[in-house]
C-alpha cells in the first residue's frame, strides 16, 4: 500500500483477490492494495467474488492495519453512464432546451453559458475526487454548488455518475436537487411566458 490513503474517506475499489475459505482479500481501487474482511460485508447477502467492485471506507482494524470497511457492493461498467441516469439527464434538460428556444436570446447564448459551466463544475469534481483519494485540500461544497448554480448542474449531474462522487451524500444531494429544480420552474416560467402564455392569450379577451 502506497500511504496516500486518506482514512475514513470514501472509496470505490474492485475485489483483485479473494479466499473464501478463510473470509478475507484484497480490493485495489486504482492506487493502493486494501484488506477487505467478510465481516465488513453486509451480512445476509452473496459471498465476495473476484472481479466485482465495492464501496468502502478507509479504516484501521484492531490491530491498527489499513483495511476496508462498511464495504457495500456497487454496480460499475468500466466508467460508463447507465442508460437510465443518461436518460434521466435528457429529461432534465428537455424545459431548459425549451427555455433557450422560446427566449428572446439566440439559443447558443444560454446553451453555451451552462455547456461552459458545466465543463467546469465537471473539472472540479475531478479534481475533488483526485484529492479525496490522495488526502489534499479539498475543493469546497460551496464552490460545487455554486458552479451548480451558475449553470452547471448538468456537468455536476454527469460527473457524480461518471467518477461516483458526491452522490450518495444524502446532505449535498438536497442541495443539489434544490438547484436543478429550480432551474426547472425558471424554465416553466419562460416557456410560459414566451409561448404558452401568448398561445393562450389570443383565445382570451383582450383583457387577459
Amino acid at each position: 500500500m502506497s500511504g496516500s490513503m486518506k482514512m475514513g474517506s470514501d472509496r470505490v475499489g474492485k475485489i483483485v483477490a479473494w479466499e473464501d475459505a478463510r473470509g478475507f482479500g484484497w480490493l485495489d481501487d486504482g492506487g493502493d492494495r486494501v484488506f477487505a474482511h467478510i465481516n465488513e460485508f453486509p451480512t445476509g447477502e452473496r459471498r465476495p467474488r473476484k472481479g466485482e467492485w465495492v464501496r468502502f471506507v478507509a479504516g484501521k482494524d484492531a490491530k491498527g492495519r489499513v483495511c476496508a470497511t462498511k464495504v457495500v457492493y456497487v454496480k460499475r461498467k468500466s466508467g460508463r453512464l447507465v442508460a437510465g441516469g443518461l436518460m434521466i439527464l435528457c429529461l432534465l434538460l428537455a424545459l431548459p432546451v425549451a427555455a433557450w428556444f422560446s427566449s428572446p436570446l439566440p439559443w447558443w447564448v444560454a446553451g453555451g453559458w451552462m455547456g461552459v459551466f458545466s465543463l467546469v463544475s465537471f473539472g472540479q469534481y475531478a479534481v475533488d475526487k483526485r484529492r479525496a483519494k490522495s488526502g489534499g485540500d479539498r475543493v469546497s461544497e460551496a464552490s460545487l454548488h455554486l458552479m451548480e448554480l451558475l449553470g452547471g448542474w448538468p456537468g455536476a449531474y454527469l460527473a457524480q455518475r461518471w467518477l461516483r462522487h458526491k452522490s450518495r451524500k444524502k446532505s449535498y444531494q438536497v442541495v443539489f436537487r434544490v438547484i436543478v429544480a429550480l432551474y426547472q420552474v425558471m424554465a416553466v416560467g419562460v416557456v410560459w411566458e414566451n409561448r404558452l402564455g401568448r398561445l393562450i392569450g389570443g383565445f382570451l379577451p383582450g383583457e387577459w
